[in-house]
């Protein structure tokens, strides 16, 4: 099979091909225009449209070998075909065929029917390179229909009462496709100046692409406004008093989402594959062999395995460099019985056995029998979720990121328990008095109120993230109250 490397970007050495790399190199494959695809290449292997796009958001020079999509060219060590990606317009798909074998390389894609782009199409391969964005199992995406229905009637009800919609949305790909959709359904559409370049491009490459203007102040009632998430507190926005905005990201998927984006509100519609299209990916290219990149390529990767499939995370911490058992993340280690066994809380989930070890860990002053305890809990751990348990453990909930904080004390965790369990707050501190820990009042209090739900390793890892970058008090209240809930 053909070789293939993680050495500050995908590699392929016997082919002599960069794919997707973030600095520049001598001969690179760029699978689509965004700006993390991108670098100064001096030579590149791409789509028609991905070069119009390129040459509005990266000037200089370069050499360009330009493919229409199910041409084959024979290169000086492979033969390259490009298939419609179906991420955003112009974006592609690498097969590359090789004397040591086939490989198909998929970019960013999207498997649904593309509303302003190319609709993906792929091919068999021996080695299948994925991207895995949405590689875990609750990025299951609800049908397309569903999302476009409830933004449009936003859309609508906006205008109807008055107000401007703005749309938050990824200037490249997410904005025409956001376009298209409110202007076919007969609204004006103004886009925000770092949509405008690119969306004229599609207007160039796609003959029934509607019509729209840049913004322009004072203008903009009675039309949608489409801007890029990085505008959602500018001044340019913030002067619209009568604005309602809604975010269209896959991301809409977490609760947390839209309290962290202080969008009114956010819908999942993503250019990315979701969990389902993913694995319906490797079942129709039947690969030998699957590496994943990007997202949750580790997790995807375990998914895979399980499956019976020969999958690694091309730029993770694999089993394979570990000498560990790998049987599973809620597996459990020994120590006493938890307290309140009577309430269970939630289905058993991975993070089930971190709560025991915990408890272990506290149970004992012993430092041989604390190793034992470790010892036994991160033999059965996938990489990441081992990553995480260790960085735990020693009192880091934000590995790499030195100097942050949950900044989360004692009242505003009171307040979440009381905001989930639709109580009084005072109720909650009589409780974490009697019982001598909020944890445990917690645990008393919700027993029956919420709706139990396994909760995950990279779940947490999220809310912490999202608590670490929250502007207050009141929105990490509202974070920690809804994933309480």
């Amino acid at each position: 099979m053909i070789e293939v490397r993680a050495e500050g970007g995908i590699h392929l050495p016997q082919a002599g091909i960069w794919l997707d790399p973030r600095t520049a190199r001598d001969f690179a494959f760029v699978s689509h225009a965004h700006s993390d695809h991108i670098a100064r290449h001096r030579r590149v292997l791409l789509s028609g449209p991905t070069s119009r796009l390129l040459g509005v958001r990266l000037s200089g020079e370069r050499v360009e070998e330009v493919l229409p999509f199910g041409a084959p060219r024979d290169f000086d060590r492979f033969r390259a075909t490009l298939l419609p990606a179906g991420h955003v317009l112009g974006a592609s798909m690498l097969l590359l065929e090789h004397e040591e074998g086939s490989l198909l390389y998929t970019g960013d894609f999207n498997l649904r029917p593309g509303i302003a782009c190319e609709t993906a199409a792929w091919a068999p391969a021996e080695t299948l390179v994925m991207e895995t964005t949405f590689g875990l199992p609750r990025y299951r995406f609800p049908p397309t229909e569903s999302v476009i229905a409830s933004f449009l009637d936003f859309c609508r009800e906006t205008l109807e009462e008055g107000g401007v919609p703005v749309v938050l949305a990824y200037s490249l790909g997410k904005a025409q496709e956001a376009l298209r959709l409110a202007a076919d359904a007969g609204m004006s559409v103004m886009v925000h100046g770092a949509i405008h370049a690119l969306a004229q491009v599609y207007a160039e490459l796609l003959p029934d692409f509607p019509t729209f203007e840049r913004y322009t102040a004072g203008r903009v009632q009675g039309k949608v406004l489409i801007c890029p998430p990085s505008a959602a507190e500018s001044p340019m926005v913030r002067r619209i008093a009568n604005r309602r905005t809604v975010s269209l990201t896959g991301w809409a998927m977490d609760p947390q989402y839209r309290f962290r984006s202080r969008c009114d509100l956010a819908l999942p519609l993503s250019d990315h594959a979701g969990y389902d299209d993913l694995l319906r990916l490797v079942e129709q290219v039947a690969p030998r062999r699957v590496l994943t990149v990007h997202g949750f390529a580790e997790e995807f990767a375990a998914d895979l395995r399980a499956r019976g499939i020969e999958a690694w995370a091309l730029e993770g911490r694999n089993q394979l460099d570990l000498p560990l058992r790998i049987t599973g993340p809620s597996a459990t280690a020994p120590g006493p019985t938890p307290a309140h066994p009577e309430h269970e809380t939630s289905p058993p989930g991975p993070l089930d056995g971190f709560g025991t070890l915990c408890e272990a860990l506290a149970a004992t002053t012993s430092r041989l029998r604390k190793i034992a305890h470790l010892a036994a809990f991160l033999e059965n751990l996938e990489p990441a979720d081992l990553r995480r348990t260790v960085a735990w453990v020693a009192g880091n909930p934000l590995p790499g990121r030195a100097g942050r904080r949950l900044q989360t004390g004692g009242a505003l965790l009171r307040r979440a328990v009381a905001a989930a369990a639709r109580l009084p707050e005072a109720e909650v501190r009589v409780a974490t008095r009697r019982l001598g820990d909020t944890g445990l009042a917690a645990r008393e209090l919700l027993a029956g109120r919420t709706r139990p739900e396994p909760w995950s390793f990279a779940a947490t890892e999220e809310l912490f993230e999202a608590l670490a970058g929250a502007r207050g008090p009141v929105e990490r209240t509202d974070l920690l109250g809804t994933a309480l809930a």
